[in-house]
């Protein structure tokens, strides 16, 4: 059983239940290097942008577009779709990813019958689809979402003072075994205990209609090259779950 210890909450604190690239991997061998994800505005080719798995262009209900420094995936038509990209340890990319994830979200999170929201991707198994994502979701409020054999299903959310109502927000995550610390905007709001983190691919995720936009995504402590194999990008097999009524 997963157990959560939830951190002060904002007056709304109630619990209710995803240009030029500049991405850099510094150092020798095994050392710590750290990875950053800049979407800059000088290139528009789908191989650079988070090793080369997000592209550009219309794909199903899906539209991406690298534009003003950041990457902007659009689902105007399929509010039960959910799209992620991920990457894995490999030669090319970084022998671990790291304890720490970072990126910037905002855009249009428009909710409605289905839940719309935009975060990180983690504990990804490819051979089973399974992961985590920690989510700032209909523009009000974070959530996480676990998907494993049973389906996409959301494991809690909350509102908090920290999320902003404008622009963009940090959100973070910060792994210590089986536990996890969740963070935005430097505020820790929830902490995770037990999680079964059945693999070591880290991304980004978009669920529900809207406009997502992502920006400076962060693997500080990622360590350089040395493995097996990135993926391509994949939309979930298993569909947004409805909003609870």
């Amino acid at each position: 059983m997963m157990r959560w210890t939830w951190a002060r909450m904002g007056r709304r604190g109630a619990i209710t239940g995803a240009v030029a690239l500049l991405a850099v991997l510094i150092g020798g061998p095994a050392a710590a290097a750290g990875y950053v994800e800049r979407f800059q505005p000088d290139d528009d080719t789908p191989e650079s942008a988070l090793h080369g798995v997000m592209p550009v262009g219309q794909d199903g209900s899906w539209n991406a577009h690298m534009e003003g420094g950041f990457y902007l995936l659009e689902n105007r038509s399929d509010p039960t779709a959910v799209r992620y990209y991920f990457v894995l340890p490999g030669e090319s990319t970084w022998a671990s990813p790291g304890d720490i994830f970072r990126v910037e979200v905002g855009g249009m999170l428009i909710g409605g019958e289905y839940h719309s929201g935009a975060g990180l991707l983690f504990g990804f198994d490819p051979d089973t689809r399974s992961y985590y994502a920690f989510v700032l979701q209909d523009g009000l409020s974070y959530a996480l979402y676990r998907r494993d054999a049973g389906g996409l299903r959301m494991l809690a959310s909350s509102t908090h003072d920290a999320i902003r109502r404008s622009g963009r927000n940090r959100l973070e995550v910060r792994l210590s075994g089986s536990s996890a610390q969740l963070i935005i905007n430097k505020t820790e709001v929830a902490t995770l205990s037990e999680m079964s983190l059945a693999g070591d691919g880290v991304g980004l995720l978009a669920l529900g209609a809207g406009r997502f936009e992502f920006d400076n995504f962060e693997l500080p402590h990622a360590t350089a090259p040395g493995g097996s194999q990135s993926r391509l990008p994949a939309d979930s097999r298993a569909p947004a779950p409805p909003r609870s009524h």
